[in-house]
This record gives C-alpha cells, sequence and structure tokens, in this order.
C-alpha cells in the first residue's frame, strides 16, 4: 500500500514450506507477520523524517 507523501508499506508473512495449498493450516504453518513502513524520499529526508533514526531491531 502506498501513502502519497508518507511512503510505503508492505506485510510480511513468515510460514513453513508445505507440498499443497490444501495442506496449508494457518495457526499451524504462519511463524510470523511483519509490516514494514518504507518512508517516501526523492532526495534525502522530507521534513516529516528530518528527526527520525532508524536502528535495525535483533
Amino acid at each position: 500500500m502506498r501513502l502519497r507523501n508518507w511512503g510505503m508499506m508492505k506485510l510480511e508473512i513468515e510460514s513453513d514450506n508445505v507440498d499443497s495449498p490444501e495442506q496449508f493450516k494457518p495457526r499451524k504453518h504462519i511463524r510470523g507477520v511483519r509490516l514494514h513502513f518504507l518512508p517516501e524520499s526523492y532526495k534525502g529526508k522530507p521534513e516529516l523524517y528530518q528527526d527520525i533514526e532508524y536502528v535495525k531491531v535483533k
């Protein structure tokens, strides 16, 4: 999903592999869900993000 003048959000789902779609059970096979936000930038950081620091979480 793109938010104009803000950035983009991306959903990531981590799951176990299964041999066929019929075998997939969400409660059993989904291990994690993450929402990523990627700020929009043309040249440097937009004013909205000037004081934000990005820290990688382990």
